[in-house]
């Protein structure tokens, strides 16, 4: 069963700028952005930090292509080097897997952490999951029903709350449809 709703998020400085915020957030702009767009005029100027090799770095790289905007990519070798560019004035956007992004930030300083805003859009969605081995059909069944049966408990939302930040209406949804019925 998937363990937690991943996917490419934004990162920004608590202080970024309205219309950078408005672009990546949750509710964009009902038109496209296309080049010469409101949309894109903010994007044209924006450093983008990505981490080198990744699927995300990969993704932007397509997105960028497609949409045809000029923003400066900065390639930076891990996720908290990502943040501190962020923190440090050098990017206006940080793009990474929130799974990670979540992880790198519980490395920092709070006051960073303070400082560091994840927008709430998804621009992917990848369910992650536990790694097992093939073949272990009842390991496999016993760690299902354990996570169905946490997933069904009343201290689930705090957990999660706790570790992986708010229990939103999509991720309470994400949990009912990869949740089976005993």
């Amino acid at each position: 069963l998937p363990i937690f709703p991943g996917g490419n998020r934004a990162v920004v400085r608590a202080d970024a700028p309205t219309a950078l915020r408005n672009v990546l957030s949750e509710q964009p702009t009902a038109r496209p952005v296309w080049r010469g767009s409101p949309a894109a005029t903010v994007l044209e100027g924006a450093a983008v930090a990505v981490v080198s090799g990744t699927t995300t770095e990969k993704w932007l790289a397509a997105r960028r292509s497609a949409l045809q905007i000029n923003a400066e990519f900065v390639p930076v070798p891990d996720y908290r080097t990502g943040l501190q560019r962020l923190l440090d004035r050098k990017a206006d956007v940080f793009f990474g897997e929130r799974t990670v992004v979540l992880g790198a930030l519980g490395t920092m300083e709070s006051s960073a952490r303070e400082n560091l805003v994840i927008l709430d859009r998804r621009f992917t969605h990848e369910p992650i999951a536990l790694a097992l081995p093939r073949g272990d059909d009842d390991f496999r069944l016993l760690v299902d029903r354990a996570l169905s049966q946490l997933y069904a408990s009343e201290e689930f939302v705090q957990l999660y709350t706790k570790w992986c930040g708010e229990f939103d209406a999509g991720t309470r949804a994400f949990f009912l449809w990869n949740t089976p019925a005993e």
